[in-house]
């Protein structure tokens, strides 16, 4: 018997790739498959090219938003999961595409390691065509570093890269909404606390397509501030799973001080590039970090020092005020 695998893929103006995405899907040598496409509100003609394909093959559902869901690629995958009828998981985004024996090699891998909850495989990055000769990637990190990767905002593999069981997904909730960044290491924090097993492959069998803006996209000042909130967010919501899950005390204490290192990674890279913009975003994490006992009385210090005297310092040039900044949040 062959397992029902569900492809779920959130849609939002991608009228420009998704006829190749969906082309990818349909291209599949493992025929067991539901192709679950949730529409966020296109306006660019994306609609009527997930239509041609649901009226050529059944296996492609379309699912369009309500207006009292939330925007976002979350919030779309959330559905793409309640409506899933598959025993598996694979997540897809709108620009990029599958091997056509992506999903007959991950089942087969599956059938021969059932004790696992998800296994990993890589992805490859592409502009314009994929270079479909290369088929294996060196893993670059152990399999035991991948929690503590995750919550230090390096991604070790991304959100194509597994499939899961969906009863694993759903055990841990799915995707938080109020993340726009960050959104699927969230996820993977959140799965590794609750599974160590799973397993990762060296084979390449998806593709991550970079567009021309990609670089551009993520430096203007509204993209840092949903990536400041959406840290905000992340660190609330890991620290209600360590809650809610009994996490034991040895290993929340572990996590939270990964965590207050992110977050020094986040104030390093992007608060500190605009105080006066982030100010606000920079107090509300301190002040949840201070309720939640991240902080000891000397990081408490150091961290509201820096809030309330030296970023009104910050305008005054040759006081040196960054490098003192920068060497307290070392």
């Amino acid at each position: 018997m062959n397992p029902t695998v569900s492809i779920i893929i959130p849609s939002y103006n991608k009228a420009q790739f998704i006829k190749d995405t969906l082309q990818s899907v349909l291209a599949q040598t493992y025929p067991n498959w539901e192709c679950l496409i949730i529409d966020d509100g296109s306006a660019d003609g994306s609609v009527s090219i997930i239509n041609e394909f649901t009226a050529k093959d059944n296996r492609f559902v379309f699912l369009a938003k309500d207006g009292k869901l939330k925007k976002g690629p979350s919030s779309s995958r959330n559905l793409g999961l309640r409506a899933a009828k598959g025993e598996y998981i694979v997540f897809l985004d709108a620009d990029d595409l599958l091997a056509t024996d992506c999903l007959e090699n991950r089942i087969k891998l599956f059938e021969g390691n059932k004790e696992n909850d998800f296994l990993v495989f890589q992805m490859q990055r592409f502009q314009n065509q994929p270079d479909y000769s290369i088929k294996k990637k060196v893993v670059s990190i152990p399999e035991e570093l991948a929690l503590q990767s995750f919550i230090q905002l390096h991604g070790v593999w991304p959100i194509t890269g597994p499939v899961y069981k969906t009863t694993v997904l759903k055990s841990v909730g799915g995707f938080q909404e109020n993340l726009m960044n960050y959104e699927d290491f969230e996820l993977a924090v959140k799965i590794l606390l609750k599974s160590e097993n799973y397993a990762i492959f060296e084979t390449v069998d998806c593709y991550y397509r970079n567009d021309d803006d990609y670089t551009s996209k993520y430096s203007g000042i509204e993209t840092k501030t949903k990536m400041i909130v959406s840290f905000g967010n992340f660190l609330k919501s890991i620290d209600a799973f360590l809650i809610t899950e009994n996490i034991e005390e040895s290993k929340s204490e572990l996590i939270k001080g990964l965590l207050l290192g992110s977050y020094k990674k986040v104030f390093r890279s992007i608060i500190l590039e605009d105080v006066h913009t982030f100010r606000m975003q920079n107090k509300l994490i301190l002040d949840f970090l201070s309720q939640n006992d991240y902080l000891n009385p000397w990081q408490w210090f150091k961290c509201y020092f820096v809030q309330h005297v030296l970023f009104k310092l910050c305008f005054i040039k040759g006081l040196g005020v960054f490098r003192i900044i920068k060497y307290l949040y070392k």
